[in-house]
């Protein structure tokens, strides 16, 4: 099972990692890349195919929480 969102803060990933273990699956999460970093955001821009923003993008990063 995968889910992939656009969950930036913690509280929004718990119910995920709470379905998923009350289900018996092993929660793994996977950072691609640290969200901070300038040209990942620019090559997140640059990709997306929702025509979201560098400056959406940017914001989105700021509020990142591990």
């Amino acid at each position: 099972m995968v889910v992939d969102n656009t969950n930036m803060q913690r509280w929004e990933m718990e119910p995920y990692i709470q379905a998923a273990e009350e289900n018996g699956y092993k929660v793994i999460e996977v950072i691609i890349e640290e969200p901070s970093n300038p040209k990942h955001q620019e090559e997140c821009a640059a990709r997306n195919t929702h025509g979201v923003s560098l400056e959406i993008i940017q914001k989105m990063a700021a509020r990142f929480e591990r």
